[in-house]
């Protein structure tokens, strides 16, 4: 059972992992992302139930990407429960978006900006190596490049 800001947490590692970043970001074949949210047991139905409550809210509240929602039934309730069960981002915006985190979006809008304004060819060697424009200009990259 993880919560929104567990993925988040979880996206942002994947995000500083320079092969993965790259691969996510110049191939259309990682996406879209299924994330598992995971259910609770029977027992934290049962011995947490406000927790499970607020679990459920606070995928209620998630609006980037598609969450997934089951019907699940526990014995100790009398009916089925929606659960969310997946997390799905559909393309790097979301991914970025769904990090939550300022220092990911800044590195995305810098990458964005630098791939319109520079030849495809040093688009894999940015996304992988940024310390070759991280703290610098991002027009002083494009004039370099």
């Amino acid at each position: 059972m993880k919560s929104p800001a567990d993925l988040s947490a979880r996206l942002v590692k994947q995000w500083h992992r320079s092969k993965l970043r790259a691969e996510r970001l110049l191939s259309a074949e990682p996406w879209p992302l299924h994330l598992s949210v995971g259910k609770p047991t029977g027992g934290q139905f049962v011995e947490a139930t406000a927790k499970v409550q607020a679990h459920v809210q606070n995928w209620k509240q998630v609006t980037v990407g598609t969450v997934i929602w089951q019907s699940v039934k526990f014995r100790a309730s009398s009916h089925s429960i929606d659960m969310p069960i997946t997390w799905v981002l559909n393309n790097p915006s979301e991914w970025v978006e769904a990090c939550a985190d300022a220092e990911v979006q800044a590195q995305f809008q810098a990458l964005e900006f630098i791939a319109n304004h520079v030849d495809k060819i040093y688009h894999e060697l940015l996304i992988v190596e940024r310390k070759l424009w991280r703290n610098k200009q991002v027009s002083e990259i494009v004039t370099i490049a």
